[in-house]
């Protein structure tokens, strides 16, 4: 008796939870009975609500991004930049040896 007035005061008692409750064991009361869970996230209505929305919105995101063209990659310099370099390297150093030629 104890327990079914205990049990009433809990189910009587309004309470706030978490958007997320996360739970290791727990008993769902319905009106055919009684359902054990063993591990588990519940969702609050609000928190589901939210996540549809999130998913529909990152939906058609992904589409979009799908029907859009690929984007322009950037590559990096050049075989011409990397050959007047190199000439430009040449030349300096030529000019750097012919220069101490002379101041000897």
């Amino acid at each position: 008796m104890r327990k079914a007035l205990a049990l009433l005061l809990i189910v009587a008692m309004p309470c706030f939870a978490q958007d997320i409750v996360d739970v290791e064991r727990a008993a769902i009361v319905t009106d055919g009975g009684t359902i054990d869970v063993t591990g588990g996230c519940w969702l609050s209505t609000g928190k589901c609500i939210d996540t549809g929305k999130e998913m529909a919105r990152l939906r058609k995101e992904n589409e979009a991004l799908k029907a859009s063209p690929p984007a322009q990659v950037q590559s990096g310099p050049s075989f011409g930049w990397f050959v007047a370099g190199l000439c430009l390297g040449v030349v300096a150093g030529g000019l750097v040896v012919l220069f101490n030629e002379r101041g000897k």
